[in-house]
């Protein structure tokens, strides 16, 4: 009678063990069914807010003065009339934000701090701040009027013809889809 009530505590201890076990390692991973709704959430939300921006803020009308473009060390032949890949950032964005669309221009264009293709646009950074690219925009203080401004996020957006077209927000957890957004831009206007 001894060896079978020692049996079965034996055989409880195990169970709970067991289960105390079990509920560890659950408690530790996020089960494949778990991370696959939190993807397609992220995703859910990413692609409603680029249907957002790309509404609220397609189609503003940019005027650069003449002054303005040749004071910042464009290209005399730059003109708000041809196709250009802008990308709008300030100091007040996050350095990841801006460092992932950086790093994402560089892997689509060889050549992103001297492509004519290409303009950067920043603001509020301090007036001694060294800017390494050829085709830039320094507002200073300023800002375009474009709503997204606001937010204080990095964003693309192609300028053609004084217009802002195509609003692209990159986010480093969705990067396949800036690679597509670029691939995209740069086969539609400036591969020939």
């Amino acid at each position: 009678m001894k060896r079978i009530i020692e049996i079965v505590l034996l055989i409880v201890i195990l169970i709970i063990s067991g289960l105390v076990l079990v509920l560890q390692i659950k408690k530790n991973e996020i089960l494949p069914n778990d991370k696959i709704k939190s993807e397609m959430l992220n995703l859910d939300l990413f692609t409603k807010q680029s249907i957002y921006e790309a509404v609220i803020n397609n189609n503003k009308d940019l005027k650069f003065s003449e002054k303005l473009i040749f004071n910042h060390k464009l290209d005399k032949d730059f003109s708000v009339n041809r196709p250009v890949l802008v990308f709008r950032y300030s100091a007040y964005n996050c350095n990841v934000c801006t460092d992932f669309g950086i790093k994402k221009l560089e892997e689509n264009f060889s050549d992103y701090k001297n492509n004519a293709d290409l303009l950067f646009i920043l603001s509020d950074f301090p007036l001694d701040n060294k800017i390494e690219y050829s085709n830039f925009i320094d507002l200073n203080k300023e800002r375009l009027g474009i709503p997204l401004e606001n937010a204080n996020l990095p964003f693309f957006f192609m300028l053609i013809g004084g217009h802002v077209q195509h609003v692209f927000i990159p986010d480093s957890n969705l990067p396949e889809y800036t690679d597509i957004y670029l691939k995209e831009v740069k086969k539609r206007y400036f591969d020939n």
